[in-house]
């Protein structure tokens, strides 16, 4: 379906709906007051409200909303449920304010019981004069309950139920088509007085019945039937809430959906089946709503004449398949379309559906006049024009040489191209690009190189024709060294104390921030930057005589120090989420500038001879990154400079010389080195599921939920009174680094926290914020003095003021390291491997695992990477979250060993954009993995929580022992991320947290070759798929779902059955008898399939079962599975039994059988080889580039040839070969 030739203009719709009639429609405001319960409530008063007003329409609206309630219950109760301000219940709305349209949601109660009840709304409405002349009553037509216990004999088929005839009784008959139209036409024969059209249906049933013979049809995209718009038994996803908004808007307004937007109310929540709602499924459901309604008279709605809208054809390429279609609007359905006169491009023909199709043979403009037919005979025509333009080829614009990058700096190039039809993609061919850099599927060179030296690679842009016109170019990119302003941060390997004094001999500040961006500075700075898996850290020494505090938070005219981040270093013009920028006082206190993003960061100051010196440390979690050598990151370092007046007197920084106020285009470079240093280390969250009391809690808000790692989650006292004391026991005794704490809400908390090293110490304050004035929800302090040798915590809230608040604290993160004596208390605490509890912990990983990556290639879809072809480049990461925004249009696979630390259930979440998948093994072995979470749209980065698919069940792992881990990832355009986290014997991780993704110390990269795509590979011999492209047949087929679909090659297509019963069987002829490994079937739709794979080598022959799942209670959409049973097979059936979940035919978008050739007898014709296998020897040269073979059909031997860099060759026999036609396999090699 082509949007732009389908598309009803907006001068189109503001002309069909002048004739739609009911001219007392055409108003500026439309006010509704809506009666019903929470079914109504699914169209989302907003939201349509916002439809309204996209087409200038005010849209004033009221309700009265009692959840479950039948139509005689809200009478009965009006006061109750609720009421929408400002015009509150029926019993106020109906008979004091002036409504053009009364919607009224009849319920779960018979016809004449429904007439009566409606009946009594009406009349109090009418009790008002305006009302009484000029309301419209809307019956909502609803459809039926998916979970409807009348179901005749279980039937669950949408179509069945709607179209039953109204019988009378409690059955179910009335939420059918039949009582809504009883309910209406009653209506309209009890009030004939004031007008029948007044009392109109919004016919929702039948809109979901058109929407359901599209969803059917593949009309609708993404889904297959309307049960898919359900959340539960009779409440609909935000897909099917827009669709109840949109059958409402175009009864109010009697007009056309067509082009509505989609306003927020309607985005995806993440729950059930909701799910964005893009373009084209917007305006497949705009159309099949508007065709609905219009075609239902009871809905007030005119079709208007007969007319042709489509607006023009587009052009077309000479010798490139062309397919366009017509459309219009009004008559009589059906509608045939035909040529009037002149005449279309030779080569191209005119269906009579109205679908151009055909390939242009002829440049120039042709012609001709369209004529649309209806059923009444009636006819429309408009004139058209086609023309024919010569075919564009690309053609690479961009010279050979590209410029020069830097390590560490981030490096962006676009690649340009002249003619092609557009738009163009762009993929590498062969060669390397530097480490760190992607070329994206429009073209772009983007990212941080990572290593120095010449790179030369060939790349190819495609264009949008069918197959695509290509061209190919070779390119060299040079890395040289860094910049200036790029510096190495080393990573820490033992503790350092966050005390300001930066004395620890990891800190040798080598950089300055002397570039003089303002003023006459009359001090100097010093810096660095240091990591670990958990922080960055910032150390910074002012030599600066004259210090200055005027300000209670750190300010721009004190003396503090900047420091800037940008976890993409992306260079962007204006600050964003993703950059920081903090500021640390004199006095240690600190604050994030920008957006108050200052989670989990500590920060301290300390006076030095001559000057002050601070230190700051960033987790990697508050700027969204999981950090590894070579990692990027946009870093600057300012330091601000008052000597005495009212504000600063000058200003220096690291980067950039010329601003006062930086941008992240003016950031210097900071690349993670993977060079370790002493003298620092992990800060350890102590607090973190420990044990914790209080003295006293709420009901539910127990004193463990303020460190369950949960911000939704709180503690809370039980009554309003002060003081109120919580406490928790870190397990033994340890030093304290830093505290943050999280209140329920913002406000002048007033507090005091403590701590001691046994229970009958006494306590020692470390923080005391009584006398606060500052207002913040989240409060962090660094412990300076008192925290060595700690075990007991306790904060005492005396108070706060502002808000309204009991005492209570969501999370209490107490960080530092563990250690020291407690007293009598016991060692240990935490889980085996040394993690938190619900952390895994290290493994016994090598620290980082496969990564290989497929550029250039479209769709979104996991079936889209050609994971059986070798990627365009391979490295390794240092856990499992690969690089965000690295570009478009291509498929990653990570790939390797998992190694646990510790014994128990696991549960594993992925996140990422577009498509994702995990497959995990039992063992070692990448053949036994199966797919243990996914999902097929997008989420945020780090978004754990979106979609139920994204969550594994609980899988049970052994310390010491490696299993084999896969994911897969394929992004189309705009933003891209990926990430895997894990926790033992925990609950979800928060949105956003990087704690818990697998880190490299749990991994280690594959051995050898990949294991292939994204489901089991097939077992050794069994690499090629047998059944691709040969003879298939079938019990039945539906129209235009044939036999061939099924093993095409493409998950865009399907063979599906005639019909809904089971079992149906399909069929494939693999040419000759082969050796059949493993299977991999992709269905329909997920659902607990039932199947059965039989195979057998003639047609004679019975039938031997390969693979049985006939009792399957596993969800999924594709199936792999190791076949047993398969040698010298020819003949493989594949008998669809039935299903348990969803609603589907028997259909297969893919059937792929593995295997490799067999040696015996058999069903077919072919030459079988009888070779002894021979390895080659080893190359000459270590730069081997060209495989060549030959083969001779004589009899004798089959010579080998290898071509080395310097030409020449060596040539090996392999013996025993008989007279015959062989395939050679050539591979090309570049060491």
């Amino acid at each position: 379906m082509n949007r732009s030739i389908l598309a009803f203009r907006w001068k189109m719709i503001l002309i069909a709906a002048a004739l739609c009639g009911l001219a007392a429609l055409r108003l500026e405001a439309a006010s509704v007051y809506f009666i019903g319960n929470s079914v109504t409530d699914g169209l989302k008063y907003s939201g349509l409200q916002a439809l309204a007003q996209s087409r200038g329409f005010n849209h004033p609206w009221g309700r009265h909303m009692i959840p479950g309630s039948t139509l005689d219950w809200i009478w009965a109760n009006p006061t109750s449920g609720f009421g929408e301000p400002p015009y509150g219940y029926y019993n106020q709305a109906l008979p004091n304010h002036d409504w053009n349209f009364v919607s009224l949601q009849p319920f779960d109660r018979l016809l004449n019981e429904d007439i009566t009840n409606a009946s009594r709304f009406i009349d109090l409405a009418r009790t008002r004069a305006y009302n009484n002349g000029n309301t419209r009553f809307l019956i909502h037509g609803r459809y039926p309950r998916q979970d409807d216990p009348w179901r005749p004999g279980g039937v669950r088929d949408y179509d069945t139920l709607w179209n039953r005839a109204y019988t009378g009784g409690f059955d179910g008959t009335n939420e059918t088509r039949d009582f809504f139209n009883r309910l209406v036409d009653g209506l309209r024969g009890q009030y004939s007085s004031m007008g029948g059209h007044r009392i109109l249906l919004v016919p929702v049933g039948d809109v979901f019945y058109e929407i359901n013979q599209r969803m059917k049809s593949g009309l609708i995209p993404g889904y297959s039937n309307v049960y898919q718009l359900y959340n539960d038994g009779i409440h609909v996803s935000n897909v099917g809430s827009y669709v109840l908004a949109l059958t409402y808007h175009a009864v109010v307004y009697q007009q056309s959906p067509v082009e509505l937007p989609v306003p927020a109310a309607y985005a995806s929540t993440g729950v059930a089946n909701d799910r964005p709602i893009g373009s084209d499924l917007a305006w497949a459901l705009q159309l099949a709503v508007w065709d609905a309604v219009r075609n239902n008279p009871r809905s007030g709605v005119v079709s208007g004449p007969l007319e042709i809208t489509t607006a023009s054809f587009p052009a077309g390429r000479q010798g490139r398949p062309y397919s366009a279609s017509t459309s219009a609007t009004g008559g009589t359905a059906p509608r045939t379309f035909s040529i009037a006169s002149g005449v279309l491009p030779p080569g191209l023909t005119l269906s009579a559906a109205g679908d151009v199709t055909g390939t242009p043979s002829n440049l120039g403009a042709f012609n001709f006049r369209l004529r649309v037919r209806d059923s009444a005979g009636a006819t429309a025509e408009r004139d058209f024009s086609i023309t024919v333009t010569a075919n564009s080829v690309p053609s690479i614009s961009t010279g050979s040489s590209l410029p020069a990058g830097h390590l560490g700096s981030r490096y962006n190039q676009s690649l340009a191209a002249t003619g092609g039809d557009q738009p163009l993609s762009w993929q590498l061919v062969s060669g390397s690009l530097p480490p760190g850099v992607l070329l994206g599927g429009g073209g772009q060179l983007v990212g941080v190189p990572t290593a120095q030296g010449s790179y030369s690679f060939r790349v190819r842009v495609s264009d949008a024709d069918s197959p695509a016109d290509t061209a190919e170019k070779d390119f060299t990119l040079g890395i040289g060294a860094p910049e200036a302003i790029t510096v190495f941060p080393k990573k820490l390997t033992s503790p350092i104390t966050l005390d300001g004094v930066a004395n620890e001999a990891a800190w040798t500040l080598p950089h300055t921030a002397n570039r003089g961006a303002l003023g006459t500075p009359n001090n100097s700075a010093t810096w660095q930057a240091l990591w670990d898996a958990e922080y960055f850290y910032v150390a910074v020494k002012v030599m600066d005589g004259q210090i200055i505090r005027n300000s209670a938070t750190p300010s721009v005219n004190d003396d503090t120090v900047d420091v800037f981040l940008d976890s993409f270093n992306d260079k962007e013009v204006f600050m964003n989420v993703q950059h920081r920028h903090f500021r640390i006082s004199t006095n240690g206190t600190h604050a994030e500038v920008v957006g108050g993003r200052n989670a989990g960061v500590i920060a301290a100051a300390a006076a030095i001879t001559g000057g002050y010196s601070v230190e700051i440390a960033i987790p990697w979690s508050n700027i969204s990154l999981n950090a590894g050598p070579n990692t990027p990151l946009g870093i600057d370092v300012g330091v601000n400079d008052n000597d005495g007046g009212s504000a600063r007197s000058a200003f220096q920084r690291f980067a950039y010389a010329a601003a006062s106020n930086p941008k992240p285009s003016e950031f210097g470079n900071a690349l993670l080195s993977a060079e370790t240093v002493g003298g620092g280390g992990t800060l350890a969250n102590l607090s973190r599921g420990k044990t914790a009391t209080a003295s006293s809690n709420e009901a539910g808000n127990t004193p463990a939920l303020a460190v369950d790692g949960n911000t939704t989650s709180r503690w809370a006292a039980s009554s309003g009174s002060f003081p109120q004391w919580w406490e928790v026991d870190l397990g033994q005794a340890s030093t304290l680094s830093s505290i943050a704490l999280n209140f329920e809400g913002a406000s002048k908390w007033k507090y005091r926290v403590e701590a001691r090293a046994t229970s009958s110490d006494p306590w020692t304050v470390l923080i005391d914020q009584n006398g606060n004035t500052a207002s913040s929800q989240i409060f962090n302090h660094s412990v300076l003095t008192g925290g060595a040798n700690k075990r007991h915590v306790r904060i005492t809230l005396t108070g706060y003021d502002g808000g309204f608040f009991w005492a209570s604290l969501r999370e209490v993160d107490v960080m530092g390291t563990s250690g020291g004596t407690s007293g009598g208390g016991t060692p240990g605490g935490g889980t085996p491997g040394g993690g938190s509890p619900g952390h895994p912990g290290a493994g016994q990983g090598t620290g980082t695992i496969t990564r290989d990556l497929w550029t250039g290639i479209p769709g979104t879809a996991i079936a889209d990477i050609p994971l059986t072809t070798p990627p365009s480049s391979s490295g390794t990461l240092a856990s499992l979250e690969a690089p965000s925004n690295a570009g478009d249009s291509y498929g990653q696979r990570l790939e390797g060993f998992l190694h646990p630390s510790a014994t128990g259930a696991y549960t594993f979440w992925i996140a990422g954009d577009d498509s994702v998948e995990l497959w995990l093994s039992t063992n070692d072995q990448p053949s036994s993995a199966q797919r243990i979470a996914y999902h097929n749209a997008w989420t945020s980065a780090r978004e754990w929580n979106k979609y139920a698919t994204q969550k594994s069940a609980a899988i049970n792992l052994t310390a010491g022992q490696k299993y084999s881990i896969r994911v897969l990832m394929k992004e189309g355009g705009g933003g891209d991320n990926l990430a895997v986290s894990w926790r033992l014997n925990s609950t979800n991780p928060d949105n956003g947290s990087a704690e818990f993704i697998i880190p490299g110390t749990a991994l280690s990269p594959r051995s050898g070759g990949s294991s292939g795509g994204g489901t089991p590979p097939p077992p050794e011999g069994g690499t090629t798929n047998l059944a691709l492209n040969k003879p298939a047949t079938a019990s039945s087929t539906e129209s235009g779902k044939t036999l061939a679909m099924a093993n095409d090659g493409s998950t865009g297509s399907r063979w599906a059955a005639a019909n809904g019963n089971f079992p149906h069987w399909w069929e494939v002829d693999l040419g000759s008898a082969q050796n059949v490994a493993s299977s991999e079937i992709v269905f329909e739709g997920s659902s607990a399939w039932k199947y059965r794979i039989e195979g057998r080598a003639t047609t004679g022959d019975a039938w031997t079962t390969l693979l049985d799942r006939t009792g399957n209670t596993s969800t999924a959409q594709t199936y792999a599975d190791t076949l047993a049973n398969g040698s010298n097979k020819r003949y493989i059936r594949v008998t669809l039994t039935g299903y348990n979940g969803g609603y589907f035919w028997a259909s297969m978008w893919e059937c792929r059988i593995f295997g490799s050739a067999s040696t015996g007898g058999s069903g077919g014709s072919g030459q079988e080889a009888a070779a002894e296998a021979v390895d080659p020897p080893a190359a000459k040269s270590s730069d081997l580039h060209r495989v060549f073979a030959e083969s001779t059909a004589s009899g004798g031997s089959c010579a080998v040839l290898e071509a080395n860099a310097i030409g020449d060759f060596v040539t090996y026999a392999i013996p025993n070969v008989q007279a015959g036609t062989y395939t050679i396999q050539v591979r090309m090699k570049r060491s």
